[in-house]
């Protein structure tokens, strides 16, 4: 199970493909909490959390889920200004990872598994699985529609552009948004700012993750940690190795994984990996923001206003 990406989460919201087929699919899959219920669960995310110093300057994941719901908001009403009768869910896009299932797998910021598993009660319950995948009862059905399939007129009044990419300039006489009605609800929330995380943050938070990758002292802990799990008669080359072998995409799981997995944090542990791992990350973040305080404060700023226009926008939906 190798790391695919620093913190394992989504780097910006959902693609306006996902849109379109939440928003021509007409059956959700299950009732959907609202936005306090969502909030409750972020804010308990759990013991293995990883907090480094570049969070303060993201969006968390309930932030993410709420900018998509106010998305969701302003794109159906754009859309019925044209004649579709389109819905919006009343929480979280259902064809996104709900907030709940993205606190409990990754945390509030999307750093729970950035360095593999930490916890050791994490590892004896789950083993390398996400809490999301080995507890059935927190999976959500998601639809498999194909976003293709949608009427030709809803789909270029939606991206603005027909299928075979011709640019829609109106539809009934009436001139369609730049973008579509995708590209509305973009601009309505995201105000003179690109949407989603900005790009130095994202930039920050890879760099240090990768950097991190070839520092003498992080590869010496590798080292240290590779021959702890060699001598208890586990081969990986890396910490971002551990699990591979294992299933990790279905149920049950079993006893030979949990007790990799307690091993791997045991490792962890002894060789003190975690600690000079997440040492020099929040070294070379500390450093970054200090070079670049005067942009992130702006970052901060403009976050936090669009997060008020997305409460502005679900206070006042239909």
């Amino acid at each position: 199970m190798s790391v695919e990406s620093p913190s394992g989460r989504l780097p910006g919201l959902i693609p306006a493909a996902l849109l379109l087929l939440l928003l021509i699919t007409s059956c959700a899959s299950g009732p959907t909490e609202n936005v306090d219920r969502e909030a409750d669960a972020a804010n308990k995310a759990s013991v293995d959390e990883v907090v480094l110093p570049i969070d303060a300057y993201e969006f968390t994941n309930e932030q993410i889920s709420q900018t998509e719901h106010a998305r969701e908001v302003l794109i159906s009403s754009c859309m019925r200004r044209f004649g579709f009768q389109v819905s919006h869910a009343s929480g979280p896009a259902q064809d996104s990872r709900p907030v709940e299932e993205l606190a409990l797998d990754l945390g509030v910021h999307g750093n729970q598994r950035r360095y593999g598993v930490v916890d050791l009660a994490i590892a004896s319950r789950y083993g390398y699985h996400l809490k999301s995948v080995a507890g059935t009862d927190n999976r959500r059905t998601r639809s498999t529609r194909d976003p293709g399939a949608a009427n030709p007129d809803e789909f270029a009044v939606l991206t603005g552009a027909t299928k075979d990419g011709r640019e829609q300039l109106r539809y009934n006489h009436r001139p369609v948004p730049t973008g579509g009605c995708v590209g509305f609800a973009t601009r309505e929330i995201a105000g003179d700012g690109g949407l989603g995380e900005a790009d130095l943050v994202s930039r920050i938070a890879a760099e240090s993750y990768e950097r991190s990758l070839v520092d003498p002292e992080v590869v010496a802990g590798f080292a240290k940690w590779v021959a702890c799990m060699k001598a208890k008669g586990y081969d990986y080359a890396s910490p971002r190795d551990a699990g591979i072998g294992f299933d990790i995409d279905s149920i049950p799981v079993t006893p030979r994984e949990t007790a990799a997995a307690e091993t791997d944090v045991a490792c962890k542990q002894q060789t003190n990996l975690i600690d000079i791992w997440h040492g020099f990350e929040a070294n070379y973040q500390n450093a970054q923001i200090a070079r670049h305080l005067p942009e992130l404060r702006k970052v901060q700023s403009a976050r936090d206003a669009q997060m008020k226009r997305v409460a502005d926008i679900i206070a006042n939906q239909p």
